[in-house]
């Protein structure tokens, strides 16, 4: 038997999410821990975000995920099926890689088809699939173009081609943007969450990119020195963060490490809303504009001018009154 047989549930009837359980993983690499059993429930079809600065174990965690690296201890589950010792090929996943790891020497519609090769798709099959995924991503018709021709853009499109061909449970993510520049970055970013909510697959997506991440993501988990510092909605994570760490690394955030102090001004923040000054949205945590009272009319406002008989409407701007 062929490892097409293993895939077939969801090589041949589309993608079929699932979620992602990891219990406890750890990660050494000699004395340093990489990942410190970290604990998290990704849920079927959600875009969750790995967010952390560089060194803090995102994209080691999402290796582990993928099975490009083997943990020290712990479980990851993809659905019900235990893939901790699976190899990548042998797992329902497909990562897009920062550097999107196209082979330069292949044309458009190899650099698609090479994963489904690898997994025994029947040659047919690749060829529509590949045809399939290219028109997803707006490059249909360039399939015997050479890779290398493409522009930055259209290259990361092809690596996002590849990972959707093979119809994966989950899409993992390294960074995929971090190559584009503002304006494309921008753009591909509503893009891609676009065709996540159309494919309905689980996505785990690394990012060191704190607005990515709250544009992006159902739910972000903040990483901090190989563990989970918290995990949450971005709405959630921005109005109301857990800690002083979290606080700092979402946004410009002023921390007052005085308790005392920081209800003193909670309370002063209550009065203010209750006068009419600048308080909280309860929605989102952001401060919202001072409700403007209205004010008084200037003494004499209400009393009629009256005009002598002879004098224009508006005096003339320049010269003596008549």
């Amino acid at each position: 038997m062929g490892a097409c047989h293993r895939y077939a549930p969801y090589l041949f009837l589309g993608p079929m999410s699932a979620g992602i359980q990891i219990d406890g993983v750890v990660k050494r690499y000699g004395a340093v821990t990489a990942v410190g059993g970290v604990t998290l429930d990704v849920p079927a079809g959600a875009f969750v975000s790995l967010l952390g600065p560089s060194g803090c174990g995102k994209t080691t965690l999402l290796r582990l995920v993928g099975g490009f690296e083997t943990p020290d201890a712990g479980v990851i589950r993809i659905g019900d099926r235990d893939v901790t010792r699976l190899a990548p090929q042998d797992r329902p996943t497909a990562m897009v890689f920062q550097s999107y790891a196209l082979f330069p020497t292949m044309t458009v519609g190899q650099n698609v088809g090479y994963g489904m090769s690898v997994r025994g798709v029947a040659k047919e099959q690749i060829r529509q699939r590949t045809a399939r995924a290219l028109a997803r991503v707006d490059l249909g018709g360039l399939e015997d173009r050479p890779v290398a021709a493409l522009s930055g853009g259209q290259q990361q499109r092809v690596a996002l081609a590849r990972a959707i061909a093979v119809e994966p449970d989950v899409l993992l993510f390294d960074e995929p943007l971090s190559n584009l520049d503002l304006a494309l970055r921008e753009a591909t970013r509503a893009e891609l969450k676009a065709l996540q909510r159309d494919l309905g697959v689980t996505s785990l997506y690394v990012t060191h990119d704190q607005s990515e991440a709250l544009a992006l993501s159902d739910r972000i988990a903040l990483m901090r020195a190989g563990s989970l510092e918290a995990v949450g909605t971005p709405e959630d994570l921005y109005a109301d963060p857990p800690t002083a760490y979290v606080a700092s690394f979402l946004g410009g955030a002023n921390v007052i490490r005085d308790r005392a102090v920081a209800e003193r001004l909670a309370g002063a923040d209550a009065r203010r809303h209750r006068a009419g000054g600048p308080s909280r949205s309860p929605r989102t945590g952001r401060r919202r504009p001072a409700r403007t009272p209205a004010r008084p009319p200037l003494p004499g406002a209400d009393r009629r001018v009256e005009r002598r008989p002879g004098w224009p409407a508006s005096p003339p701007v320049d010269g003596p009154r008549p």
